[in-house]
């Protein structure tokens, strides 16, 4: 097994990338999404530090979070280590990843304070010539009649165009986010009309991130 290359800036720190030239442009973004990750693991564990004192039984929200934290940080760098992103394309989901969590990620203090949202609601759909199959999260839950094949049509056309990140539109009493979309299939996570796409940027991310990495979509949706 090769050794580790290592980080020239910061000592003791692996390098996440594999080839052997990179832009100093690249170092310097690198370095501070790996910044602000450490400062917030940091905050994260004097949370659950805090938490053990008074209790040392069932695991605390503070362990659970700090557990999910360092969980989607792998799998980015999974992403990046199996050649399934670029460079650029790493560092561009770090920081999503950080500043989701800096910008709607609730502190321990508050979040009981905040409604339970309802679970998250997704679709794939799978379109041949001559018809469509739908597959859903929950398996209960059925696509609301609001989203429907023209405009169904309209994003798949949107997706040929654009980053599929990036397709949010209205339908009905529905709001649609385009989480990941391929030439014959795309994801798409439902919300109410009175719900915002950015109290959802953190779990849309996620949820991207479990497209990514699963080849098959019918896998994804059992890990949501």
């Amino acid at each position: 097994m090769s050794k580790e290359k290592k980080c020239i800036f910061v000592e003791g720190r692996d390098c996440p990338f594999k080839t052997p030239n990179i832009p100093f442009e690249t170092c310097q973004v690198c370095i501070e999404a790996w910044k602000t990750e450490t400062a917030i693991r940091k905050k994260q564990s004097e949370g659950v530090q805090a938490n053990s004192q008074n209790s040392t039984s069932l695991p605390s929200a503070a362990d659970v979070r700090l557990e999910s934290v360092n969980e989607r940080f792998k799998e980015i760098d999974e992403l990046l280590r199996k050649d399934e992103i670029e460079p650029l394309e790493f560092i561009r989901l770090r920081k999503e990843h950080l500043n989701s969590m800096i910008m709607g990620h609730p502190s321990p203090d508050n979040e009981e304070k905040h409604p339970q949202r309802p679970p998250v609601r997704v679709a794939v759909i799978k379109k041949s010539f001559f018809s469509k199959q739908i597959i859903t999260h929950p398996k209960d839950w059925e696509l609301p009649k609001a989203v429907s094949d023209k405009v169904i049509d309209m994003i798949f056309n949107m997706a040929e165009e654009k980053d599929a990140w990036d397709i949010r539109l209205r339908s009905g009493g529905y709001k649609i986010a385009c989480i990941a979309a391929e030439k014959k299939q795309i994801a798409l996570m439902i919300l109410e009309a009175d719900e915002e796409f950015e109290s959802y940027q953190e779990e849309i991310q996620r949820i991207n991130l479990i497209f990514r990495t699963e080849k098959m979509w019918q896998d994804a949706l059992k890990k949501l």
